[in-house]
């Protein structure tokens, strides 16, 4: 979805009038991005960074009953903000039902010298107002974040969305998620007590946060999901200040209460490697 230069992706996103959608896409290919907003330049591919059958979707919008099989993402930014998913890159006060990524074959390298704001998904890659339910996503993701340790920087990836300020329910995904992030980096581990999620921190470097999860690098709730895929960090040339959240399920849970991820499991592997 292309957007035009005098106008932010709001008003172009889909909305109550473009009603609910109802294909099978098979062989969707994504190797592009687009530019972030009407402060950047669409010729200067640096300063691009959205990537989705549907680059927005608000307003009251339902976006239902889509199947994308056999997807490729295979993008390689340079820009500050990317939000890269199969489905739609930004969700703003839409409803996301049953709706499915099958054979999905995912490489995204991000790398940057004046920090970064990075969301992948599986299926959508940031929800701020809304929810996902019912959806699944089958297939791998690799991605690989090299940033500067001088600047400051937020990453979040997951096997359905990756960065999220709302609840979903009743989503599986079986995702095997490989990411390798060079940032400098020395971690230390801790594991916090009543976590739903049972989530391990990492504590890492250059003013970075780096959330992943097999569901989702963050959400409000993560309720009745199930995750079976491996999630694997390797960590390269370390040094201090990134925090660095990493579970099968979910990176981060912004809703502490153990209601939160009610009847949700994360199944697969979770491997850091320094």
């Amino acid at each position: 979805m292309s957007f035009p230069a005098t106008l932010f992706f709001w008003p172009w996103a889909i909305s109550p009038t473009a009603q609910t959608v109802r294909p099978k896409i098979i062989g969707l290919s994504l190797t592009t991005t687009e530019y972030y907003d009407e402060n950047e330049d669409p010729e200067n591919a640096s300063r691009n960074g959205v990537s989705g059958l549907f680059g927005a979707a608000a307003n009251g919008a339902e976006v239902s009953n889509i199947t994308l099989e056999n997807v490729t993402v295979d993008i390689v930014s340079t820009t500050s903000y990317n939000y890269i998913a199969p489905l739609i890159a930004f969700v703003e006060g839409c409803d996301v039902i049953n709706c499915h990524v099958t054979g999905l074959n995912y490489h995204v390298a991000v790398s940057d010298e004046n920090g970064m704001y990075t969301s992948l998904g599986g299926l959508i890659s940031g929800i701020w107002v809304g929810t996902v339910q019912d959806c699944s996503v089958d297939g791998n993701m690799n991605v690989e974040l090299i940033t500067n340790n001088t600047h400051s920087g937020d990453n979040f990836i997951g096997g359905l969305l990756g960065d999220g300020y709302v609840g979903v329910d009743g989503n599986t995904v079986n995702v095997d998620i490989v990411v390798k992030y060079i940032n400098n980096c020395q971690a230390d581990y801790e594991r916090p007590d009543g976590n739903p999620s049972g989530m391990e921190l990492v504590y890492a470097a250059g003013f970075q946060k780096l959330l992943i999860g097999g569901l989702a690098g963050q959400s409000n709730t993560a309720t009745n999901c199930l995750a079976k895929g491996n999630v694997t960090l390797q960590i390269e040339s370390p040094v201090d200040n990134t925090l660095v959240a990493c579970d099968a399920l979910c990176g981060v849970l912004l809703d502490v209460s153990e209601a939160a991820a009610a009847g949700s499991e994360g199944t697969g592997t979770v491997n850091v490697n320094k």
